[in-house]
């Protein structure tokens, strides 16, 4: 069962850059700013990467490789509002699923690469 899992990874591993492209220009293709997605609503009530997670319209993987660009999930658990706690368990799942990635070489560059395309003029 464990190598199942590890395989699953590793397969999801090689194809980063495609999930993540796909993820960014259907976030793009909804209309939202690059600012828009690594931060809060106006009225501190939701993220559009968090609610496009539990819809399932994007990847985990996603999220995390943007935090290790900008560095945004943790300020953005302190500033959505959560009731229920469900916004702060995903992103502290987020957190700890960023530590298991960093420890393979990502494509940085590549990522940075195609939020500049999708996201600037």
């Amino acid at each position: 069962m464990s190598d199942d899992i590890y395989s699953a990874f590793v397969a999801r591993y090689d194809k980063l850059t495609y999930m993540f492209d796909q993820d960014m220009k259907l976030l793009a293709n909804k209309g939202y700013t690059f600012d828009q997605l690594c931060s809060t609503t106006e009225d501190y009530s939701a993220n559009p990467l968090l609610e496009a997670l539990r819809a399932r319209e994007i990847h985990p993987e996603t999220i995390v490789l943007l935090d290790i660009l900008v560095n945004f999930l943790k300020r953005l658990s302190g500033s959505v509002s959560d009731p229920l706690g469900i916004n702060k368990d995903t992103i502290d799942m987020l957190i700890k699923y960023k530590s298991i990635m960093l420890q393979k070489p990502l494509p940085k560059d590549k990522i940075k690469n195609k939020i500049l395309l999708l996201f600037t003029n």
